[in-house]
């Protein structure tokens, strides 16, 4: 709490010093200060991730599917295993974060660190993400989307998420919103890609599915001259 407070302390005192600089220069500074608060954010969620077990059913599923996959590959990791209800992709990075557990000299606090890092991660890279999307395609002022970041970077669900439970659904809702985006500026090249990585990381993004299938055959609708295209 005391970060944050200290975080929107900063923000209201460059915003007053901003007020007679060029938009170009308060644009300039602003990013700055959000990298640091996003950094902040992100050590924040470490410092929990070593402190907090998490949802221990969860959490005792990812640490056996990685040392299964850093053990025995890709290639058998199915045959290997007792029971895993994930797709292939995300099992990849398990196995990853389990080697880089072992490489660190393994134990529990080094596993939560590991283990929730890229979660932890794709937090703070969906916020940055929310910060470019309200400036560049909303027109919204860098000091309002500023600070709407800084509430989403230190909004407790998001941290207890994925730095506390140890979960991973800040991968999925990270890739999803990308597709969201991309699919509203006729990026299929993009959005559809995206969309199928975010299957193979958790099969809760078919949830979305029926959605993405009416809004792509909405857009070819009307959009008649462009098919060939």
């Amino acid at each position: 709490t005391g970060i944050m407070y200290t975080g929107f302390a900063l923000l209201f005192l460059m915003s007053e010093k901003s007020r007679h600089a060029s938009p170009e220069h308060a644009h300039k500074k602003q990013s700055i200060l959000l990298c640091f608060i996003l950094f902040v954010s992100l050590c924040l969620r470490i410092y929990i991730s070593s402190l907090v077990e998490g949802y221990m059913v969860d959490v005792n599923c990812f640490l056996s599917w990685g040392q299964t996959m850093a053990s025995y590959g890709p290639v058998q990791f199915y045959e290997a295993t007792s029971f895993c209800d994930y797709p292939p992709l995300y099992t990849y990075i398990l196995g990853l974060n389990s080697t880089v557990t072992g490489l660190l000299g393994g134990g529990t606090v080094t596993a939560r660190i590991v283990f929730r890092f890229i979660p932890s991660l794709c937090d703070i890279l969906a916020c940055w993400f929310v910060y470019h999307l309200l400036i560049v395609k909303k027109g919204i002022s860098t000091s309002s989307a500023f600070a709407f970041v800084c509430f989403l970077a230190f909004n407790p669900a998001f941290i207890l998420n994925s730095a506390a439970w140890g979960q991973m659904d800040s991968v999925l809702c990270l890739l999803l919103l990308a597709v969201a985006v991309y699919s509203q500026e006729d990026k299929w090249l993009i959005s559809l890609p995206l969309y199928v990585i975010a299957v193979l990381i958790k099969p809760q993004a078919l949830m979305l599915g029926s959605l993405g299938l009416t809004y792509i055959l909405i857009t070819w609708i009307k959009n008649k001259g462009q098919r060939k295209s």
